[in-house]
């Protein structure tokens, strides 16, 4: 009895997975509202705060669905207009180092999905597209608050690299900031 309970289980459950994506428009990028800074001399800590928007992103995936033990396969281009979030940077006076504090989604924005590759499914799910949008949204968030808190940890520890060369300067550093060749003689 245990096992076609399992079996039972595993035909009422449903999954997706998405994988060679692409992200598109993240040129979009502005600022959707005034920048905050604040200086706290105890601290000695600047803090930024950066309400930015990508006004349109577009992306490709593939992706492989399992609802009821059947699996299809298949590629969705989809449209975010309007995918607001707020940045939270800091730079520390003791230590000399920026910091991303935290990066939140404060606007999802408008989503449009179209799923290709298969022809009778893809008619059903464009029809149901509001509800399938529904379901994949928050998936589509996670993927770009993703890209985007890699981008900006990445800029920082660049200009954590940079302050750090500047104020310890040696031959591998001052290379790296200036690109030039360093000669001694």
């Amino acid at each position: 009895m245990h096992g076609l309970i399992y079996v039972l289980l595993q035909f009422l459950t449903a999954s997706i997975s998405l994988s060679n994506g692409l992200l598109h428009g993240v040129s979009t990028i502005k600022r959707s509202d005034d920048v905050e800074v604040t200086y706290s001399s105890t601290a000695r800590k600047l803090e930024l705060h950066l309400p930015i928007v990508f006004s349109n992103l577009n992306f490709t995936y593939d992706y492989h669905l399992i609802i009821l033990l059947i699996g299809p396969k298949g590629s969705m281009t989809g449209k975010i207009k309007n995918f607001k979030m707020d940045l939270r940077i800091s730079f520390d006076f003791n230590t000399y180092q920026a910091k991303v504090e935290s990066i939140k989604t404060t606007d999802t924005g408008h989503v449009d999905l179209i799923f290709h590759g298969n022809a009778i499914l893809d008619l059903v799910v464009n029809i149901l597209s509001e509800f399938v949008t529904t379901i994949l949204h928050p998936l589509i968030v996670l993927v770009i608050e993703g890209i985007v808190k890699s981008v900006a940890n990445e800029v920082v520890d660049a200009v954590n690299v940079f302050i750090d060369g500047v104020l310890h300067p040696n031959p591998e550093t001052v290379n790296a900031i200036f690109k030039e060749k360093i000669y001694s003689l």
